[in-house]
């Protein structure tokens, strides 16, 4: 690749210019715009230069780059932006430039084929001895000045950051390994697997890996408690680390740190329903039986614990921000939770000895609300008040603390 452009224009509120690839065959490039050396944006050179498509340079034209820079982020004075092709070593022509308010410096051509010299002036220069120097010059023409840019109000801002968030999450989550996303849903599938093969071996569902429970496929049966677990559990420690993990990217000015918080929750929120849909599309192609009595309630009980998880995790990311150490007790706290939350059994089987103290785990009420919901035959006994409860003071300290510490997250 044999870039080739430049850096036309540095203003407070627009960034142009224009770049192609010289050994190409005309294809827009991508460009990596910088300001004061962090990423900003990547752009595409597809706007027609007219210029550079009457000196041959390019076949259609389009190798120009605009980027409007939106209210409220205007660049101030001496801001330092560089524009790069992706992949390439080095800046485009002109660039870095500083940001010098409405005046910038003079656009510089594009580079031009040679142009044969005037008669006189190749006879005068073969007379003398000296080398032929031609005397055209190429005049740019001013580029029509631009609409100005559409108006963002916050909920537009949010929108935007979070969609860029949640992309580079998921590329850095699971899209840079080769088994990303089947490591995703590895975990939960072994427990599944791992118990519906323990309930076989028991005599359970009919002494068959594929046997019935409930009315329904046992492996179906148990995925119900498994997966409500692990929406809670995944999005808890989603969120512990989310905000440290994110910190590079605080200087832009549209990012918060609850951003990063609510774009890891919601990842694997998402990965843990779409395991569920997998599982009951499979079950229902090969002739399995399966049961959604109530979905409304189902996900009622999910965004309960979803919910929850969000609040305890954002509250606990604060505090491991500030000290790490904190991390290690509540990893540890984590562990017995598989084994006290329902994942592997409802709350009629809870032995009376432990009962009276196991059912205030408000987790084991949403996940036990939600095998209710989904199961016909299954009435439980869960609290819905007492888990909503639970969510309304988790969302209430863990925003507090939130706002609380909100200057020491950013720095």
């Amino acid at each position: 690749m044999r870039v080739i452009g430049h850096l036309d224009r540095v203003s407070p509120r627009e960034i142009r210019g224009w770049a192609m690839d010289a050994e190409g065959d005309g294809a827009p490039l991508s460009l990596d715009v910088k300001i004061n050396g962090v990423p900003y944006k990547t752009i595409l050179a597809d706007r027609l230069r007219a210029d550079v498509k009457a000196k041959g340079l390019h076949p259609t034209g389009l190798c120009g780059f605009f980027l409007a820079i939106p209210e409220g982020e205007q660049l101030q004075a001496s801001d330092l932006v560089s524009v790069r092709p992706v992949g390439a070593e080095r800046d485009l022509s002109g660039s870095p430039a500083l940001c010098k308010g409405a005046e910038h410096q003079t656009p510089a051509p594009p580079p031009q084929s040679p142009t044969p010299s005037p008669p006189a002036a190749t006879a005068a220069a073969t007379e003398t001895g000296q080398p032929k120097i031609s005397s055209a010059v190429l005049t740019l023409p001013e580029l029509p000045p631009l609409p100005p840019p559409p108006q963002r109000n916050s909920l537009r801002i949010f929108a935007d950051s979070f969609t860029a968030l949640f992309l580079r999450q998921m590329k850095l989550r699971y899209g840079s390994q080769r088994f990303g996303y089947f490591l995703a849903i590895a975990e939960p599938l072994f427990y599944m697997a791992l118990l519906r093969g323990s309930r076989m071996l028991a005599g359970r569902g009919g002494g068959k890996f594929g046997g019935e429970e409930g009315g329904v496929d046992g492996f179906y049966y148990h995925s119900i408690g498994v997966i409500s677990f692990f929406i809670f559990i995944r999005v808890f420690n989603s969120c512990m680390g989310s905000i440290s993990a994110a910190k590079g990217i605080f200087s832009y000015r549209q990012v918060r740190p609850i951003d990063a918080v609510l774009v890891a929750a919601v990842i694997e929120l998402m990965m843990m329903l779409a395991l569920k849909f997998v599982i009951v599309f499979v079950l229902l192609w090969i002739g399995r039986p399966v049961e959604a009595d109530n979905l409304l309630g189902f996900f009622a009980a999910i965004g309960l614990l979803f919910s929850l998880a969000l609040g305890l995790g954002l509250w606990a990311d604060v505090y491991i921000t500030k000290n790490q150490e904190i991390r290690r007790f509540v990893d540890m706290m984590n562990r017995p939770l598989l084994f006290l939350s329902g994942a592997f059994f409802t709350m009629e089987q809870i032995p009376d000895l432990i009962a009276p103290y196991i059912i205030w785990n408000p987790i084991l009420h949403g996940v036990d609300l939600a095998r209710g919901e989904m199961l016909s035959a299954y009435d439980s006994p869960g609290s819905w008040v007492y888990i909503g409860l639970w969510t309304l003071f988790s969302l209430w300290i863990g925003f507090v603390a939130y706002r609380k510490h909100l200057s020491h997250l950013t720095n």
